[in-house]
C-alpha cells in the first residue's frame, strides 16, 4: 500500500508521513461511527433522547480521538500504526453492523473477515484484538440464544464461522513467516524486560495521553478509577460497551502476561495505539450512563484538558533543529570524494544515511554495512532492504581497495583506524532532538591528524 502510495505522491519525508495522517484522519471518522453502531441489549429501536445523546457521545470522543497525543503521534510515524488503528475500527464496525444487519449479512460478514485477514497482516498485535471481539461474539450469542433460543443465534454463528474462515485462507500464506518470528522472540529479542512501574506509566500515558516521569499516586488513582468504571460498564452494560471494554483491555492482558509467562517481553508502548481506539469508543459509553449534563460537561472538559495538555507537552518536545545525521550529511556533501567508503553500523544506517544524503544532493554514495554472519540475533531493521553489495564483510581485505575510508553512526563508531590507515578527521554532529552523529575518515596517505568535536553548520 506504501508502495502505490509513493507513485502517486513521491517518497518525500513529506509524502511517507501523510500516508499515516491519512489513516489516521481515517480513524478520526471511524471512531465516530464505531460510536453510533452500538445498540441496546434488548434490540429493540433506541428513542429520541437515547440517539440524541449517543451522536453526542460520539462527536465528543472523536475529538478526543483527534487530539490524543498517542494517536498524533502514530500519526506522524512512517510506519504502520495509524493503518492498523483504522483497521481496528473497521473490524468493530462490522462485527457490530453484521451482528443487527436485517439483510445482506454474507455481504457484512465476508467484509468482517476480508478485514480481520487485512488488520492481522498489518501488525500481529491484531490477533488480541480479534480475540476480544470473538470473546464478546461469545457472549452476545449466549445472551440472544437465552431469549430466542437456538433459532435466534444460528444465523450470526454461521456468518462469524464463515468471515473466520476467509480471514484464515487470506492469511495462511504468512504463516510460516508467524512461525519464524515466534521463535525468534523466543531466542532473543530487543524488548527490554516489563516492569510493574513501567507498565502502569504506559498505561496512564496510553489512557489520558499524559506522559510523567513519577507521580505514583495520580497514576494508582488513575489505575483504580478505570477498575470502578469496568465494574460500571459491567452492571450498565447495555450490550456494546462490553465490546468496546474488551477490545481496550484484552491486548493489555495478553502482552502482560505473554511477556510474564514466556520470560520473553512483547511490551511496546506503541502497539497499543490499536486498543487506543477501542478505549476512546469505551468513554463514549460511561458518558452516556452519566445521568445529568453538568457530569456530562465535566467529564468531557476533564478528558479533552488531559489530552491538550498532553498534546501541548508532545509538541513542545519536537526541535526545530535538522537531527545530527542530516548535518552529517551536509559534511559529506563537501567532503565525500570519488572512490570513498562509508561504514555504517547495521543494515538501518545504511539507508538513513543514503535518505538524507540525497536530500543534501549527493548523487552517489558508497555506504555499507558489516554483518556477522555468525550472528543470532536475526531482528535487523531494514535488513531486507539492502542488496549483496551494500553488506560488507568483515575481514582485513575490505580496506585495500579504497583510499580512504568512513565511518558513522550514532551510537557506537569504531575509532582504530584499519591497518596501513591513519585517522585524519573525527567529526561530532549534535542535532535537534538531543541527536548525535559522529564521522571518522581514515586515509592511507601520511598527513597530520586532526580532531574537531562539534560541527557548527
Amino acid at each position: 500500500m506504501l508502495k502505490v502510495w509513493f507513485t502517486v505522491w513521491g517518497s518525500s519525508p513529506f509524502a511517507l508521513r501523510g500516508f499515516s495522517a491519512f489513516w489516521g484522519v481515517l480513524g478520526v471518522l471511524m471512531v465516530y461511527a464505531v460510536c453510533l453502531a452500538g445498540r441496546p441489549r434488548n434490540g429493540t429501536e433506541p428513542p429520541p433522547l437515547y440517539e440524541k445523546r449517543k451522536q453526542q457521545a460520539a462527536l465528543i470522543c472523536a475529538c478526543l480521538f483527534a487530539l490524543h497525543p498517542e494517536q498524533i503521534w502514530v500519526g506522524r510515524f512512517g510506519r504502520m500504526y495509524s493503518l492498523g488503528v483504522f483497521l481496528a475500527g473497521l473490524t468493530a464496525w462490522l462485527l457490530l453492523r453484521a451482528l443487527h444487519a436485517k439483510g445482506r449479512e454474507p455481504l457484512w460478514w465476508s467484509a468482517y473477515g476480508l478485514t480481520v485477514a487485512a488488520f492481522c497482516y498489518t501488525h500481529n498485535y491484531a490477533f488480541f484484538t480479534i480475540l476480544a471481539q470473538t470473546l464478546f461474539f461469545g457472549g452476545a450469542m449466549v445472551a440472544r440464544w437465552r431469549r430466542t433460543a437456538l433459532h435466534g443465534a444460528l444465523p450470526s454463528i454461521r456468518g462469524f464461522v464463515f468471515a473466520g474462515f476467509i480471514a484464515f485462507l487470506l492469511y495462511l500464506p504468512w504463516l510460516p513467516v508467524l512461525w519464524s518470528q515466534m521463535r525468534e522472540v523466543r531466542r532473543n529479542y530487543w524488548i527490554p524486560p516489563i516492569s510493574f512501574p513501567e507498565a502502569e506509566r504506559v498505561f496512564f500515558a496510553w489512557g489520558t495521553g499524559i506522559k510523567i516521569d513519577g507521580g505514583e499516586l495520580e497514576m494508582h488513582l488513575w489505575l483504580g478509577l478505570v477498575v470502578l468504571a469496568v465494574f460500571w460498564t459491567v452492571w450498565r452494560d447495555e450490550g456494546t460497551g462490553g465490546c468496546f471494554l474488551l477490545q481496550a483491555l484484552i491486548p493489555w492482558f495478553c502482552a502482560l502476561g505473554i511477556s510474564i509467562l514466556t520470560k520473553r517481553s512483547i511490551f511496546v508502548e506503541r502497539y497499543f495505539a490499536f486498543a487506543n481506539l477501542a478505549f476512546v469508543a469505551w468513554l463514549a459509553m460511561l458518558w452516556r450512563y452519566l445521568p445529568s449534563a453538568r457530569e456530562r460537561v465535566l467529564f468531557s472538559c476533564l478528558f479533552l484538558a488531559a489530552s491538550c495538555y498532553g498534546l501541548w507537552h508532545l509538541v513542545s518536545g519536537w526541535s526545530a533543529k535538522p537531527p545530527a545525521i542530516e548535518l552529517a550529511a551536509r559534511f559529506l556533501r563537501d567532503q565525500y570524494q570519488e572512490g570513498d567508503l562509508i561504514v555504517v553500523e547495521g543494515a538501518v544506517e545504511v539507508n538513513r544515511l543514503r535518505c538524507y544524503a540525497d536530500r543534501a544532493g549527493i548523487d552517489r554514495l558508497d555506504v555499507r554495512t558489516t554483518v556477522n554472519a555468525f550472528a543470532r540475533d536475526l531482528h535487523m531493521s531494514h535488513q531486507a532492504a539492502l542488496v549483496d553489495t551494500d553488506i560488507l564483510a568483515e575481514t582485513p581485505k575490505m580496506y585495500s581497495r579504497p583510499e580512504r575510508l568512513w565511518r558513522g553512526g550514532s551510537d557506537r563508531v569504531q575509532a582504530a583506524p584499519p591497518e596501513g590507515m591513519k585517522t585524519i578527521l573525527e567529526q561530532t554532529f549534535e542535532g535537534g532532538g538531543g541527536t548525535r552523529y559522529v564521522l571518522i575518515l581514515h586515509a592511507k596517505s601520511s598527513g597530520s591528524a586532526r580532531r574537531i568535536s562539534i560541527f557548527k553548520p
